[in-house]
């Protein structure tokens, strides 16, 4: 079931797009509204999004995921060069790493609910 931002709750389990893949969450901790304050009259209003159509801004999500870091070497011109790569995981057992991500304008799926 696809939800807003503003529907989430402490423990669901979501799938949302990142950079041309899935990523399966699980939210530890709802984002905040953020608010700026209006220069005319000094009262708090909704911070709005301006480069596409008017959406209320959130502040980051606090989720857990399942990634692992891949570690490779490549010889190029007789020297070793050593990359790191993040290899996410779409799966909802065993989340190892819990990071930040900003969830307003972005499709969200309700996967779970507790």
């Amino acid at each position: 079931m696809l939800i807003k931002v503003e529907d989430l709750q402490v423990g669901d389990e979501i799938l949302t797009a990142y950079n041309a893949h899935f990523r399966y969450l699980r939210v530890m901790r709802l984002p905040r509204s953020l608010y700026i304050k209006d220069p005319v009259t000094g009262m708090k209003i909704p911070k709005m999004c301006r480069w596409s159509t008017p959406v209320q801004l959130y502040g980051t999500t606090i989720y857990s995921a399942k990634m692992n870091q891949v570690e490779y070497s490549r010889v190029w011109g007789g020297i070793t060069h050593n990359y790191t790569r993040e290899e996410w995981f779409c799966t909802p057992e065993d989340h190892n790493i819990v990071k930040y991500m900003q969830l307003s304008g972005r499709d969200i799926w309700l996967v779970k609910r507790d």
